[in-house]
Formats: structure tokens, sequence, C-alpha cells
């Protein structure tokens, strides 16, 4: 019987992780639980109940409290951030709320690492990022994800020590982990001299600089900071470090309470990444406790922090706070986070459309009828709202947020842009649509979460008066004012028919073998045109597909896990994969390879993620689809000027029976994506930069393609 199965080998720990999952996971009811596994109904009540206090059991709550979200906006729109995620306080973890600050960053954490979209991911010190570890479930990361101490060890064996954080990342992702082998601080400036010039210190230093995600704490210099506490610092130390206006710190490395890095005898003996490589990265202070309002406010002066992971309470201490100083270098608001500079910085085309926007949007010359710009008096103080699907997705942050707001900003000076992430939850996103209408927004430029559910939104907002623009992701079931976003029909097509014609050109036989097809999110009516267009790439070539798979919610994890059923099923009949974006790509090639598949069959693409570059760097994945989202949320710009103004923009087509306007993208392969990446420019800066692709294992297969790193 499955019952007597249940218990076979099984020890206690092992029963209740199962009892577990039928509870929570499946829904089953106790009694429900206990039949399935043949045990007494009270037996199934104390066990799934041992499951809970054992830790088996992780709950993550999406939902989020209205005076969070007020606070979010407050800090996001105060400091600059790109991000931030307000938890609320329980009354017992006021002083110092790691589980619950910890709990937001796994969330955060989990849900970033099943975009794929970070390779190489450096992590800071602190008793909250340790509390992150532990909160976060067992969770495969994608191929090659890597984990870097940004710092060396601590003097003492704790949880909070850089080299358990980053083991236990390792362990509960199965990713690869980089450490120093070295103390945190050295005995004088001498020794630190000596120990930078090791092999593997510099190594794991110049790694650590190529991260495209911190994760960093925030100490504070007295009472119970961390570093004290951990006897890396002693008194006399934390007394000169007082006296000289030391109030937060980062990475060992204090500042000022106006954000001005300190020059300290002390920082000359510290062995961590220097702050000033933060700067123009992904960088997320995940931190908590009221107290900590100081140092916190001092690290988001520096301008460091692009993002901020917290509690209420510490939220509510930093908006509380009075804004910088008369005499301090200027307001709270970071000058820093325009796009960086420096080669090596990640992807940091900005909004202005040239070159590669003329190339890639000639189809649509012309749409806007000439008026590419219009007087601020005319739509002067208009509020305009600008709604994206997903937090963890860098593109939004990187690309389509600035690209609209610098437009609207050329286009009129005087509006206002209502900024608004719904990480991936439709109620939420629900949430922040009424709070855009209650401030006052005219028009609404929204990327569904869920296509479907965003009908009843359309019709709330037009019933208004309010403008709505449906944003890469179009709502069939509802009509809004006009639809805009690269032909996903195209890109579906385009990467299918790429496919085919590589499969042909390398002689691979249609007979007794097949594709497999993983499609995006059943809730993303984009993936539906995406998947429409692989159908059509696909027929008529041939090559049966033999199984198919709608991915929820678009997580490499989850087509990672389909993938693998099929290549257990399948084996080699798998002549090739379909896949619609970068993200169940990689999660393709890691079944493939788990399974010991040698070459991996050849997997399609698309967005042209730093990731998904690499694998085709290293001949993993055959194509992707590059499409500047500057293109459309520039575009996103100028129509929603139009409409306010009383006029139509023009159209190139119609979908859902909303006037549309479709960009067309371009293919990546091997063999031209040092033209169309390295070569191509977008306001004067490569749309990637070999410094970033040809990293590590990556530099051979970048000199193959004729890229030199």
């Amino acid at each position: 019987m499955a019952v007597n199965e249940a218990h076979a080998g099984s020890d206690e720990a092992a029963l209740a992780a199962r009892a577990a999952w039928l509870y929570y996971v499946e829904d089953l009811t106790q009694a429900e639980v206990a039949k399935r596994l043949g045990l007494a109904p009270l037996k199934a009540h104390r066990i799934i109940a041992y499951a809970t206090r054992a830790g088996l059991v992780r709950v993550f709550v999406d939902g989020s409290i209205s005076g969070c979200m007020e606070l979010e906006s407050g800090l996001r729109e105060r400091f600059g951030l790109q991000y931030c995620r307000v938890v609320p306080s329980a009354d017992l973890e006021v002083a110092l709320p790691l589980r619950a600050v910890g709990r937001a960053a796994a969330g955060f954490l989990t849900r970033l690492l099943d975009l794929s979209e970070h390779k190489v991911i450096g992590v800071g010190h602190g008793r909250t990022l340790a509390a992150m570890v532990s909160e976060m479930p067992t969770h495969p990361a994608p191929a090659g994800v890597r984990f870097i101490s940004l710092l060396g060890s601590l003097p003492h064996v704790m949880a909070a020590n850089p080299y358990d954080v980053i083991y236990r990342l390792a362990d509960k992702t199965s990713a690869d982990a980089d450490v120093m082998p070295v103390p945190f601080l050295a005995n004088t400036a001498e020794d630190r001299t000596v120990l930078l010039r090791q092999d593997g210190v510099a190594e794991t230093l110049r790694a650590a600089a190529t991260a495209t995600l911190f994760l960093v704490g925030i100490g504070e210099v007295g009472g119970r900071a961390f570093l004290p506490a951990s006897s890396a610092i002693v008194a006399r130390e934390v007394a000169a470090l007082q006296q000289a206006g030391a109030v937060g710190e980062t990475l060992g490395f204090y500042f000022d309470q106006d954000g001005r890095l300190l020059d300290t005898p002390l920082h000359d003996k510290v062995i961590a990444l220097p702050p000033e490589a933060l700067r123009g990265r992904h960088t997320v202070g995940v931190v908590g406790g009221s107290g900590k309002a100081p140092a916190i406010l001092s690290i988001l002066r520096s301008g460091l922090l692009t993002g901020l992971i917290t509690d209420e309470a510490t939220a509510r201490s930093l908006v509380a706070s009075p804004t910088h100083r008369a005499n301090s270098r200027g307001p709270d608001m970071q000058p820093t986070f325009k796009k960086p500079t420096r080669k090596s910085a990640k992807k940091s085309a900005l909004a202005a459309v040239t070159a590669l926007c003329t190339t890639l949007a000639a189809a649509g010359a012309g749409l806007l009828g000439g008026t590419a710009a219009f007087a601020a008096t005319d739509v002067s103080n208009v509020k305009v709202a600008f709604l994206m699907p997903d937090e963890g997705s860098t593109r939004y942050e990187e690309h389509d947020r600035p690209g609209f707001v610098a437009e609207m900003k050329k286009l009129c000076p005087s509006c206002e842009v209502l900024y608004q992430n719904a990480d991936a939850d439709a109620s939420r996103q629900q949430q922040q649509f009424n709070s855009v209408i209650s401030q006052g927004a005219k028009a609404i430029v929204i990327d569904p979460v869920d296509s479907t559910a965003a009908a009843s939104l359309v019709k709330q907002a037009q019933s208004q008066g309010i403008k709505i623009i449906a944003y890469d992701r179009p709502i069939p079931s509802a009509k809004a004012d006009y639809y805009v976003s690269f032909n996903n029909e195209q890109i579906g097509k385009s990467i299918a028919q790429s496919l085919i014609k590589h499969l042909k050109a390398t002689n691979v036989p249609t007979s007794n073998v097949g594709l497999l097809e993983i499609n995006g999110s059943p809730t993303d009516a984009a993936a539906g045109l995406i998947k429409k267009g692989v159908h059509e790439g696909l027929a008529g070539s041939g090559y049966k597909t033999l199984a198919e798979y709608d991915t929820p919610e678009w997580q490499p994890s989850k087509a990672q896990q389909w993938a693998s059923g099929q290549v257990t099923r399948f084996s080699k009949k798998i002549v090739g994969v379909v896949a619609a974006n970068d993200g169940t790509a990689g999660g393709a090639i890691a079944a493939f390879k788990a399974a010991g598949m040698d070459p991996v069959p050849p997997v399609t693409g698309n967005d042209a993620t730093i990731a998904g570059l690499q694998l085709i760097i290293a001949g993993d994945q055959y194509n992707t689809i590059v499409k500047p989202s500057e293109i459309v949320a520039a575009a996103a710009a100028n129509i929603a000027i139009q409409l306010l103004k009383g006029e139509m923009p023009k159209s190139n087509t119609t979908l859902f029976g909303t006037p549309t306007q479709l960009f067309v993208p371009a293919l990546v392969t091997a063999g031209n994506l040092k033209s169309e990446i390295i070569d191509k420019e977008v306001a004067g800066k490569p749309i990637e930069t070999a410094a970033v692709l040809c990293t590590g294992r990556y530099a051979t297969g970048c000199s193959k393609i004729g890229i030199t790193p």
C-alpha cells in the first residue's frame, strides 16, 4: 500500500515534511493528510505542528499593508531608490527585527534567482543578512550563479560571519561560493598590503568587482553595533571613530552623518571591496531596527544604495528624520542614480534614442506624426503614472523607468511621473493603480502582472476619464486607449525560425526526434503572442513538438523542473528547445547539464540578458532577442502626452481592438553578438560591454567569436 511506502525508511523529519507538503501545498485537510499517510488524525495534527516548529515550513506573505506602501514610496522619492521594501514591524521585534526583514530579503533574493539575471552576487556581513539566509528555503539557483563574500572573515565563528553566510547560501542554492581566505582586519596597514598581494585574495576581489548585485548590511558605531560585538574592532577604535564623526558603516568602512567616507587609520587595515566599487551597481541594504536610523541615513546619503529592505518602524524613523543639513552636500535625493559612465557598469544605456533606436524602430518611423516634442504649457503639471510588473527584473529599473522619465522630462518638464512596481503581485498592482488615481494621475502606462485581471483596471480608469496605455503586455479583454510594445508575435516566430534554420544547416534529421517548447506565463498575454509566433515559426518545419509547457510567472526554476522530466522521458530524441525568454532557456540548459547531456541541444531565448548572452558565448544557448526598452518607454511617453492633448497617435496595427504601435527587435546569435551587442551603441554607449560579458570562464568563448575582453 502507498501508506506503508510512505513510512518505509522514513524518519520523523521526513514524514513531517511530507505531511506539511500535503497540508500547505496540496491544500489537504488534516484528516485527508492522516488518511493519505495512514496516520491517526491526532498524529497528523502533531506531526504538521512539528514540521512548523522544526523550520521545515517557510511562509512568505506577498500581500502588503497600505502604510508600508506609503513608506516605500516616500523612501524611494526622498533618496532616489530604485527598489524599496518595508515589512510590518512586530512589537517584540522593533529593536532588531531580524526575522521579518530577513524573510523579506530571502523572498527578494529568491525571486531574483528565478529571474536568472544576476550571475555574480556580492554579499556583505551582518546579523540581518545572516537572518536572510536562515529564512531562505532550499532553492536551487540557475546554472552559473556565484556568491562572493565582499570582505574577509571576522575573528570569531558566528552565524553572521561572512564565511558562514556565503557557505550557507551556497548550500541552500547549490551555487558556487567564493570567500576571502584572510581576516577582515589586518593587524597593520603594512600587513594588509601583503595580504592583498596574495593570489587568492586579489582574485576574489577582482571577481567581487564584477558582481551585478550587492547585498550589504549597515552598522552603527557604538552600542550594539555588530563589528564591536564580534570583536572585529575594540573600544578605543570605536571611540576614535565616534570622535571623527562616524555614524554609519558598511563593509567595514565608516561614513559621517552627511554620507561622506571618513579618512581614518582603521580603513587602512580593512580587507574588503572598496565602497566606490558599489557605486552605479545594484546595491541593496538589508537592515532593520529603529535605533539604526541615523546609520542607515548616513549610508543612504552616501549615494551607494539603489535599494533598501527594512522594517516599518525603521522606515518611519527615516521618513520623519530632518532633511539634509543646509551646510552639507545637498538634498537627500541622491544624484548618483544616473546610469554609470564606467565601461564595466552593467547595462548603462539611458533613454536617448539614437542610431540603435533608428535601426530597430525603422518600421515605426514617423508613427508619432512628427510630434516629437510639445510645449510644457500644453499639459503643464499633469501627473502620469508608470506602473511596472516586477521589481526583481533589472530591466524596469535600468531601462524602462529611466527611458520613460527622461522622455517625459523632454516633452513636459513640469509634468510629474508617478512610478510604482508590483513585484509580480496582481493584488499589489491593483493597490498601486488605485493609489495613483487618488494622487490625480491623468494618464496611466501599465505593464500588467495579470493581463486578464487588468481589464477591470482599464474600465475603472476610463470611467473617470483617465487615459490607459498598455505597455509591453497587452490587455486583450478590455480596450485600452493605446498599446505599445516590441512585436511579441514576431519575437516568437524569429527565435523558432532561427532554430529550425540552424537544425537544417547542421543536417539534424526530422524523423524520430523532436523539440521541446517552453512558453512564458499563462497569465501574460504577451507570452501568448510569443507562443503564437513560435507555433507559426515551427509550422511546416518537419520537426515534431515532443512536449509543450506554459511556465508559471516565467520562473526559471519551474522551467528547469519541467525540462528535467522531459529529458528523462525523451532523452536524446530532443534535438532543440524553443524557450520564450533567457530565464526559461537557462532553466532548460541547467536541466540538460544536470542529466549529463553534452553537448546541450540548441536552445532559444529572448531579452538579451547578461546571463543569456553569456550562455550564447559559452555555446550553451543558440539565440536571443535584443530589444532596448528605452525605445518603447520613450514611445509610451510620447503617446501619453498626445492622448492628454486630445490627439490620437498614429498606429501601425490594431491588436485586441486597441490602436497599437509595435517595434521590431533584433535576433542575436554567436555570429552577430559582437555587432549587435558590443559594437552597436545607444547614446554613445554599447548595449553591453566585453568587460561585463567576458569574465571568468566566458573569456575563452568571447575570443572564439571575436570579442576582446
